[in-house]
């Protein structure tokens, strides 16, 4: 679950206009310079940085997991894409997931140790539009509140005896997940015109 982690560390007081001036450098030098050198860089620099945030391993792993098994894909699509062989698809293919993971580390470490109202804060000095900036903090600070709602929806649901396994057990989630964001999204809305906000 992608939610910032609460820590006492010399990274979570970075100011956050630093952390996505690095964040940016951090994506353009990997998506131009693509070789296993910058790879590996890339690697070491996300796990001094994991070091650093004092965020365990098992936590990053578990938060990052979905996004790790997508950069995976880039696997496959190199192999049955790329027109010099077996061989040159597995290495290039390879070469693309580490680089598309390392890229998904840092984003995830960015959020993970940046308080929303601190990225709301950086992006409005970056002159990006103040409805912008409170949009992508508030979308990030939905995040975990979206992830208790499918909880506490599968235990209902598990409660009145449905099977929840497999790849259809998402199929009675999806309404009454959407039905309980929705409302949470209605009061939001409610309360935030009501003290008379306007990005």
């Amino acid at each position: 679950m992608i939610i910032y982690r609460d820590r006492k560390t010399l990274l979570h007081s970075v100011d956050p206009r630093l952390k996505i001036i690095w964040l940016i450098f951090f994506t353009l030098a990997v998506a131009v310079f693509r070789t296993p050198e910058v790879a590996v860089a890339a690697t070491l620099a996300n796990l001094l940085l994991l070091l650093l945030s004092r965020i365990r391993v098992d936590e990053f792993l578990r938060d990052s997991r979905e996004i790790l098994l997508f950069s995976l894909l880039a696997i496959p699509l190199q192999v049955l894409t790329n027109p010099y062989g077996l061989e040159a698809g597995l290495r290039l293919g390879l070469l693309n997931s580490v680089l598309l993971a390392d890229m998904a580390a840092a984003a995830l470490m960015f959020v993970s140790t940046t308080l929303p109202s601190g990225m709301a804060d950086a992006m409005r000095w970056f002159r990006v539009p103040k409805a912008l900036a409170f949009s992508f903090s508030l979308a990030i600070q939905f995040v975990p509140v979206l992830y208790r709602e499918v909880q506490d929806v599968r235990m209902a649901q598990m409660t009145r005896g449905a099977r929840l396994s497999g790849p259809m057990s998402v199929f009675p989630l999806i309404i009454p997940v959407f039905h309980k964001v929705m409302n949470r999204a209605w009061e939001l809305s409610v309360s935030l015109e009501s003290r008379g906000f306007s990005p």
